[in-house]
């Protein structure tokens, strides 16, 4: 810890409230956004397995990458350390990560979108993230394609998901694309005509072959 001496260190109990992942993401994420120390101890201490799973360690590598810094930790680490105080703006467009399973590439896209922006806010950066794009207990890569980013973008924050191909329970094997910029980010603000649905659009997927596509489509 000598190298943290003349840096305060924010502590952050992963056991606060659920005691899940989320935390984890969001203190790291602004951690390295904005330039802070933060040690979190705890981590996932509500779950039924406690500490850093797959999802967690690439989700926290590439944060820290786009910052310019790195984290210590693997699978099933409960405390972990970021140096924020530590980031710095790299030559680098293009940042990737593998859960190496199912897990979820809407949350890693979540630990590293604060980070694009508030270290990157006048740059284009492009993630490449692989595992699971719709699996349970997280976010499906429509709803970051369909609702995430159409709300972002009346922030001025440009958000551009892809699909390069789906991955699933339990394997994963899924590849989500994104490319994410700013116009200089502003308060949200909806009235009547912008909160009031247009229209609905629906988003049916699954396995199988073609002709299995071709009949949910029809239904």
């Amino acid at each position: 810890m000598a190298e943290l001496a003349a840096t305060a260190v924010e502590d952050v109990d992963g056991a606060t409230l659920e005691g899940g992942g989320q935390l984890l993401r969001v203190a790291v994420a602004l951690g390295v956004g904005l330039g802070k120390d933060v040690r979190v101890k705890n981590i996932r201490a509500a779950r039924s397995k406690p500490g850093l799973r797959p999802q967690h360690v690439a989700s926290l590598r590439v944060a820290a990458a786009v910052g310019g810094v790195s984290v210590a930790g693997g699978v099933g680490a409960v405390e972990i350390t970021v140096c924020g105080s530590k980031a710095t703006d790299i030559n680098q467009d293009v940042f990737e990560a593998d859960a190496g399973t199912a897990g979820s590439t809407t949350l890693m896209l979540q630990a590293s979108l604060p980070v694009c922006l508030l270290r990157r806010p006048t740059l284009t950066t492009r993630l490449r993230l692989k595992g699971g794009t719709n699996v349970p207990f997280s976010p499906g890569l429509d709803h970051a394609r369909l609702v995430l980013a159409p709300n972002l973008k009346l922030m001025g924050v440009n958000l551009d998901v892809t699909c390069v191909k789906r991955g699933f329970m339990p394997e994963g094997g899924g590849t989500l694309e994104a490319t994410i910029s700013s116009d200089g980010i502003k308060p949200i603000v909806l009235d009547a005509t912008e909160a009031s649905p247009e229209r609905i659009d629906g988003v049916v997927f699954g396995r199988g072959d073609e002709n299995g596509g071709n009949r949910l489509r029809a239904a």
